[in-house]
């Protein structure tokens, strides 16, 4: 399977991916995804971070607090355990402003589990001729807490299936694995 792509600019912590799903096939075009998102399940959709389906992350995560408590085991594993429970309190949602525009949201929670919005960022998008892909053109800044100095011109989102998006994170090098949490 291949990890999204960016076309333009680098971006430090903002995760290199999105994608847009909702009990359906991936879509193929705008036109379809503007079909897709007109349905509830689709604005209710929230996919958070797949620790256990993502080796690359999970690694990253065991590396460094390996690096971090080298003599000391305990504080190593209870290291490992902080860093997997705040990395799967991660997520994503896509939603659709009042203008029509569709916007992605990367979120985390504070101490008191209070959502963070990391990343704000209204986007176009584009025809993609691969059914497992979908491609977004950013538009204006990114209105997020940890606001992406500079986005790139184009994201191009994996979209394996309904339930599942995979993102590519610049930062730390790692595949990172979405997995749909169905609307309430």
């Amino acid at each position: 399977m291949t990890m999204p792509k960016l076309r333009g600019a680098s971006w430090g912590p903002f995760l290199a991916a999105a994608a847009l799903a909702a009990g359906c096939t991936p879509a193929k075009s705008a036109a379809d995804v503007e079909r897709i998102g007109s349905t509830k399940a689709f604005g209710n959709a929230t996919y958070y971070v797949s620790v256990n389906d993502s080796p690359d992350l999970k690694k990253k995560i065991d590396d460094s607090c390996a690096q971090k408590h080298a003599e000391d085991p305990n504080a190593r594993a209870g290291c490992v355990q902080t860093a997997m429970k705040v990395s799967a309190g991660e997520g994503m949602r896509f939603v659709k402003g009042a203008d029509g525009r569709w916007a992605w949201l990367n979120f985390g929670t504070d101490a008191n589990g209070k959502e963070l919005v990391y990343n704000n960022i209204t986007f176009n998008l584009v025809p993609d001729a691969d059914p497992g892909k979908l491609t977004a053109r950013p538009v204006g800044a990114d209105r997020g807490l940890r606001a992406a100095a500079a986005l790139p011109t184009e994201i191009v989102f994996d979209l394996p299936d309904e339930w599942t998006v995979l993102l590519f994170d610049t930062n730390s090098g790692a595949k990172v694995v979405y997995k749909r949490k169905p609307p309430e």
